[in-house]
């Protein structure tokens, strides 16, 4: 079970729906291990996980600049050598970037209902599924070194991400991806062995870690795409029963038929 960190918000309804759109074959590796993937942050398509907005670089040469006049500046002021806060802010760019191969990244949709918008982001083939549970279940579901929040959106070129926790720059995406209305559970590589690190490096690997988790815990429901082929339900049914999972298995609502 997941305790609150701070730098991971929860949403005030903790029963809140989430989902995940998947392909058949991580569906099935899933049914199969028991195993959630969680993939490393530099590998989920955007360059920017793990950067600091525009203003917040900036303010690097302000410090450097101004430190000795700006007195909100005053716990900079004891830096004397212009290339030692050089060589400091160097030291923080390098840690940043470096920890996005380290952080590892479980993404959710949240929202009450299914999106039209999701299955056709993330599901490439018609023959996709979406498992849906909930930010409480998915809390429960995974370990203590797991931590879980919503991400906050907002504009890299106006405000600031909170500096005091690293966790803080993967919780945080351009308001361009607000759509995807993001649930984030994260790993990190770098924590100590009695924190859950050395599990941790047990089972990570070049492209991610996978964790063990309770599926009837976890899922509430399995929704089969609204494109799929009657075939497929029946495959996906076969699954579920196969691997003893008592959860229901529906059509999404999405292909229900118009009325006039």
């Amino acid at each position: 079970m997941i305790s609150p960190h701070p730098s991971f918000v929860w949403p005030i309804d903790q029963n809140v729906k989430i989902w995940r759109y998947t392909d058949l074959a991580k569906f099935t590796s899933l049914l199969f291990t028991s195993n959630l993937f969680f993939s490393r942050a530099a590998f989920l398509g955007d360059p920017y996980e793990g950067s600091i907005p525009k203003i917040q670089y900036e303010l690097r040469e302000y410090i450097i600049a101004n430190r000795a006049t700006d007195p909100n500046l005053k716990n900079w002021a004891d830096i004397k050598d212009n290339q030692t806060l050089r060589d400091m802010f160097a030291t923080e760019a390098k840690f940043r970037e470096q920890s996005v191969k380290e952080f590892f990244v479980s993404c959710w949709h949240m929202n009450e209902h299914e999106s039209a918008a999701m299955w056709r982001l993330y599901t490439l083939a018609t023959e996709a599924v979406c498992i849906q549970s909930t930010f409480s279940r998915l809390a429960s579901a995974l370990p203590g070194y797991v931590n879980v929040g919503v991400v906050k959106y907002i504009d890299y070129d106006r405000d600031i991400i909170p500096a005091d926790n690293l966790f803080n720059a993967v919780l945080h995406k351009r308001k361009s991806f607000s759509h995807e209305q993001e649930v984030r559970a994260v790993a990190w590589e770098r924590l100590a062995g009695d924190k859950g690190g050395d599990e941790i490096q047990k089972n990570m690997n070049a492209g991610g870690l996978r964790i063990s988790v309770n599926l009837q815990q976890l899922v509430e429901r399995v929704y089969i795409s609204p494109t799929a082929s009657p075939w497929f339900e029946d495959v996906i049914n076969y699954l579920v029963n196969a691997n003893n999972l008592k959860v229901p298995v529906m059509k999404s609502s999405l292909a229900a038929t118009p009325l006039y």
